[in-house]
């Protein structure tokens, strides 16, 4: 499963944070920031808490990315 998290102040970061942690919930996730480098920034420090869940791949993506949520 693909998560998109749009913005990655601390609520946004420490979502992702919580995502990587329980391990299992997606493979990949898309960081989106109105500042690209920002989301890029968090994507990388993200990134090193990987190990705490190696099936995830965690990056940044553009603000005009697709981003499709379905809520069950």
């Amino acid at each position: 499963m693909k998560v998109g998290v749009v913005g990655v102040g601390a609520v946004g970061a420490a979502t992702v944070l919580s995502l990587i942690e329980r391990g299992g919930m997606c493979r990949e996730i898309v960081l989106v920031d109105r500042t690209p480098e920002r989301a890029g920034g968090v994507a990388t420090d993200m990134r090193y808490a990987t190990p705490l869940s190696p099936t995830v791949d965690v990056r940044a993506g553009e603000a005009a990315s697709r981003i499709l949520a379905t809520v069950p």
